[in-house]
């Protein structure tokens, strides 16, 4: 996830460490989150619960003249003996951001430098494993605040 230019801020954190306190089912829930800091750099900030720590940057350099799309997803393969792990919680999305994973306030910054939301009619959804994996895109019909958001995840198996 660091790639390129990527500097590293956190002593103890990096970007491939496992970050805890994981979300609970039905409990508290968790964020990581990547935001501008008014910098024009772009940060990855993982939260404990009560404040934000800093793990490190992408300069604005790296980003010069933005991109013609962004993509989130996730993968989940299945090991030698055939069966594909869970992901997320092992639980398929239902609507209820406290029972599957989710991505939340979803922005990107366009070429005129404003964070805006994704256009629905341009977002694209793939899962190639529904028997195991699920997503819904509730584009900006989640939980108050929670902006252009979608839930994912499933309990995995034998996927076929």
């Amino acid at each position: 996830m660091s790639g390129q230019g990527f500097v590293q801020v956190d002593r103890k954190i990096t970007p491939t460490s496992p970050v805890g306190p994981a979300s609970n089912f039905n409990g508290n829930q968790f964020d990581l989150k990547i935001q501008d800091r008014g910098s024009e750099n772009w940060w990855f900030v993982v939260s404990d619960g009560s404040k934000d720590i800093p793990v490190g940057y992408w300069p604005k350099k790296v980003f010069p003249y933005g991109t013609q799309e962004v993509a989130w997803g996730g993968i989940a393969q299945a090991g030698r003996n055939k069966i594909s792990p869970a992901m997320g919680n092992g639980h398929f999305p239902d609507g209820n951001y406290r029972q599957a994973c989710y991505i939340s306030d979803v922005h990107y910054v366009d070429h005129k430098n404003k964070m805006v939301a994704p256009v629905t009619a341009y977002t694209l959804q793939h899962v190639d494993k529904p028997k195991c994996y699920g997503l819904k895109n509730d584009r900006l019909m989640g939980p108050k605040n929670f902006g252009y958001s979608f839930t994912f995840g499933g309990s995995g198996g034998k996927c076929g």
